[in-house]
């Protein structure tokens, strides 16, 4: 009798911890940093499908012939809705998930020859500017890429000293006229390994005037830069 009654006890401990757990993992799941289902990682399944479906088919882009360009989508949609909620909605746990995308498209594509170095520059914002929105979203999208890549990592390879306006709305020559001069060499060079070639990571390439003018910044320092690796881009024809 007293082993029915401890195997009875046994049975019911036995349920409580599996209910606990199950309740447990719905109250304590966290929510997708986009649509806020509750999600065991940082965004859902379905919202993980909506980016993918704005993914290029081809992301290496040959628009200037002086360096790579790589873009892993179009600037439309459910990218730019969510490249949007990661600047301006204080969701900083994307830049994980944009880095991961590009890093694995990345190693995909087997871009490098065979033992080549590579070091990560991602474009900076001025001092005013990280103040306000308290981080640097190509900063953290860099981050992560690196840590798949195992790429060297040096946020702070150039500086920008220009606070310049937003680029929405700009024509082309507004937009060269207001990145012009806005960069220069920062704290991270005198750790810069000149075994290595440069990729510079941004969140959003456009017309290519604020890259090309962080490119000539490591240029005018003969630092060999390799490409350019973007989230998204707004060509049309780079399919």
């Amino acid at each position: 009798m007293v082993t029915y009654y401890k195997k009875i006890t046994n049975v019911k401990y036995f349920v409580l911890i599996i209910m606990i757990d199950i309740l447990s993992s719905f109250l304590f799941k966290s929510s997708c940093a986009l649509c806020e289902r509750k999600s065991n990682s940082i965004i859902c399944e379905y919202c993980h499908n909506q980016l993918i479906t704005c993914r290029v088919a081809n992301p290496v882009i040959q628009k200037n012939k002086k360096y790579l360009l790589f873009i892993w989508a179009r600037y439309e949609n459910y990218i730019k809705r969510a490249i949007f909620t990661f600047k301006y909605e204080n969701q900083t746990k994307l830049g994980e998930v944009f880095g991961q995308l590009l890093a694995k498209e990345w190693i995909t594509q087997n871009l490098l020859k065979k033992g080549q170095k590579i070091t990560i520059a991602p474009i900076p914002l001025h001092q005013k500017k990280l103040k306000e929105r308290g981080f640097n979203q190509a900063e953290l999208v860099a981050k992560s890429f690196c840590e798949i890549t195992s790429y060297n990592y040096l946020p702070h390879l150039l500086a920008r000293i220009k606070n310049t306006d937003a680029m929405f709305g700009l024509n082309p020559l507004e937009r060269q006229n207001n990145i012009t001069q806005a960069f220069t060499i920062g704290k991270d060079y005198s750790r810069f390994n000149r075994q290595h070639s440069v990729i510079v990571l941004d969140d959003i390439y456009t017309t290519g005037a604020t890259v090309q003018e962080a490119v000539k910044v490591l240029k005018a320092l003969k630092i060999d830069v390799l490409g350019v690796i973007a989230i998204a881009s707004s060509f049309k024809n780079n399919e």
